[in-house]
């Protein structure tokens, strides 16, 4: 079961509402990201995060690391992932404005999905340093308190992250992610609905591919080897995390966040990373 929900800017506290339009203005976005949506059940802990996140993207040393991400996702598909026949099938039948329409999309995708994966996999690094073992769920004076290695892993082994109330079409799990994973609610319900459920199910099939799992481990190695050149480190220790997760109303739920930003985010973004470099492909048609 999943306990954290997405804080919605309507419901957001005017702090986080502030913060959400920083993200939104420093990513170039129309949207805030899914990932900063669930980090806000912990108020402080966003603040914290974003302010490191934020001086980096101040930073023209950071802007640099990103393209080199999407240009390496960009080359695989380019030069060793053939595409389905059905997707530039589909791009020939588009009308001239909505294949500009689609190749905005995807520009964006690509530059905000590149940026998340080397943001998420360094905050993953910098929870390492925590020692999951002895991370309090709850306050360590409460008699609830219990560690993460008493939680039981397989309870996320489904977790989705698609809001059903806001997913009105039919779309494949993969072909859904492309737009709840990086909060644009609207690509998911939108008329070119077809061609991400196209891309969802390439997608589906290239993931068993020998091929895509190799360039992927070769992605995730090249974001490894950049992490270290970010200017302003991501950096916590277990105290600062205790310290500013422990106030919240969602404390006792703790080990969710630590799921998501320690696995779920930095397994999912690089996936997003190939799948909107295949979308940038398959609308060069």
């Amino acid at each position: 079961m999943r306990w954290l929900k997405p804080v919605e800017e309507a419901q957001a506290s005017t702090k986080v509402r502030e913060i959400y339009q920083q993200i939104r203005r420093q990513l170039h976005s129309p949207f805030t990201p899914l990932v900063f949506q669930l980090v806000a059940n912990y108020e402080d802990y966003l603040g914290y995060l974003w302010k490191q996140i934020g001086a980096n993207l101040q930073s023209e040393a950071f802007l640099n690391l990103p393209p080199k991400v999407s240009n390496y996702a960009e080359s695989v598909t380019r030069d060793w992932i053939a595409l389905h026949p059905t997707l530039p099938e589909f791009v020939s039948k588009l009308a001239p404005s909505e294949k500009e329409e689609l190749k905005k999309n995807a520009d964006e995708l690509t530059a905000i999905n590149a940026t998340l994966t080397l943001l998420t996999i360094a905050e993953r690094e910098s929870l390492k340093g925590i020692p999951v073992g002895v991370l309090k769920l709850v306050s360590k004076t409460s008699s609830e308190a219990a560690t993460f290695s008493e939680i039981a892993v397989e309870k996320f082994a489904h977790y989705s992250l698609v809001p059903t109330e806001t997913v009105t079409t039919q779309l494949s799990p993969a072909a859904a992610l492309l737009a709840p994973l990086t909060g644009n609610q609207q690509l998911a319900v939108s008329k070119y609905a077809q061609f991400f459920e196209i891309v969802g199910h390439f997608m589906d099939k290239l993931l068993k591919t020998e091929t895509y799992l190799k360039h992927r481990v070769i992605l995730e190695e090249l974001v490894q080897n950049l992490v270290p050149q970010i200017p302003q480190p991501l950096t916590i220790t277990q105290q600062q995390f205790m310290d500013l997760t422990e106030n919240s109303p969602q404390a006792k739920h703790v080990h969710e966040l630590f799921f998501l930003l320690h696995d779920l985010f930095p397994s999912k973004f690089p996936h997003l990373v190939f799948t909107s470099a295949i979308m940038k492909q398959a609308l060069k048609v």
